[in-house]
């Protein structure tokens, strides 16, 4: 398998979520330049057609204006997007209505019919809910990263500032505020528990903090002999996998611009943050990452619009697809690990990439063989008859 299909919007796209087995949102555009390309977050169903093609239907489409969407944090337990937008985040709530809801000038809209997680036979619509301002630098102030704690009660982000900032949700009132920082955030993570988070910085830091009382816990520092060179992070994801322990993930990318070295994927204990393992990746700069949520796949994208799929357990990559983009990767999402999403994908797992090229690509991993139980039961008789005829050879 591979790239299996790349969809075309209208607008620039930074980022994207999974909503359910049948639903992705993405969202962009050309910010506040009046350049008349537009600023949208948008709901597409994925549906199997004819020949295993995957058909994107847009269903709901919000108009941002004046500002693009640069980040997505979807709610674990609600349909809620925390949008990213300069120097604000804004809660967006995913709508359903039987009657289609008119549009006016603080709800912009497109709907159309869905199915999956989202009720069938409903029309979507997305209402605009509280903001606030999460960026306060003096020359520049933008949010560049907001996601949820796992269980959705507290909102987290970052951005040029260096602060990491706690926000209590529904109500977004500012509970920590962390100076993690010289330069800008450029990612972060919170572990299954809320109770640490991993921040990665510009000012080639990457740290891990106690989220209830804002104390560092720790420094990471890539340091392996056998790496040469200067190397800076640019993302982190916590994982675990069905049975086995949680585990932080950094990738890193060389410090120098020009440097043709490889960029390494680098595996941490996270109990004691020490590390486990570490693999050579490529040398294409690594712009996003992120973790499937069964645990098992790690997924990335590159600044020459390449996209790879790692597994987690010995970060091997199993597929790499050269140029999936024309353009710097900007957004990653895997679709759900669900007998639903699969049959829909028609593969074990897929990875939606964006990119400010205007489209969303879908690349899929090759289906696991499966041995029918018939199979089994024949190689068993095989199996049993040898034995027996060797016997009778043997005069046993």
């Amino acid at each position: 398998m591979g790239l299996k299909e790349r969809y075309p919007t209208d607008y620039p796209l930074y980022a994207i979520c999974t909503l359910d087995d049948h639903h992705i949102a993405v969202a962009g555009g050309g910010g506040s330049a009046r350049t008349g390309v537009p600023n949208a977050l948008e709901i597409f169903k994925l549906t199997r057609c004819r020949g295993n093609a995957i058909q994107a239907e847009p269903v709901c489409r919000y108009d941002t204006d004046p500002e693009a969407v640069m980040n997505i944090g979807l709610h674990p337990k609600e349909p809620v997007f925390a949008c990213g937008m300069s120097e604000k985040c804004q809660l967006l709530f995913m709508k359903e209505n039987h009657q289609k809801h008119k549009s006016n000038e603080d709800v912009r809209k497109r709907t159309g019919g869905n199915d999956g997680g989202l009720s069938a036979n409903k029309k979507l619509y997305i209402e605009p809910g509280v903001f606030v301002r999460t960026d306060f630098d003096q020359d520049a102030p933008r949010q560049k990263v907001v996601l949820f704690t796992h269980y959705g009660l507290k909102m987290i982000t970052g951005g040029v500032d260096g602060h990491i900032r706690i926000w209590k949700y529904p109500d977004l009132q500012l509970q920590l505020d962390i100076a993690a920082h010289t330069g800008d955030i450029d990612e972060l993570d919170v572990n299954e528990t809320g109770t640490r988070i991993t921040s990665v910085s510009r000012d080639n830091h990457v740290y891990v903090w106690n989220s209830t009382n804002g104390e560092k816990v720790t420094e990471l520092n890539m340091s392996f002999s056998k790496v040469k060179g200067k190397y800076i992070a640019r993302s982190c994801r916590f994982g675990k996998a069905v049975g086995a322990c949680e585990s932080l993930y950094t990738v890193h990318n060389p410090l120098s611009s020009s440097s043709k070295g490889a960029c390494y994927l680098v595996k941490w204990n996270a109990d004691d943050y020490h590390p486990l393992k570490y693999r050579a990746i490529g040398t294409e700069r690594t712009t996003k990452m992120i973790i499937s949520n069964d645990g098992h796949f790690l997924g990335l994208g590159t600044s020459e619009g390449s996209v790879l799929i790692c597994t987690t357990f010995n970060l091997k990559t199993i597929i790499r697809v050269p140029n999936a983009h024309s353009s710097v990767v900007t957004g990653l999402t895997f679709s759900k690990c669900t007998p639903e999403a699969r049959e829909v994908i028609d593969s074990d797992i897929a990875l939606i990439s964006t990119s400010i090229d205007k489209n969303f690509c879908i690349t899929t991993l090759p289906k696991r063989r499966e041995i029918s139980i018939v199979f089994l039961v024949l190689i068993v008789i095989i199996a049993i008859y040898i034995a027996f005829s060797y016997m009778a050879y043997l005069g046993i």
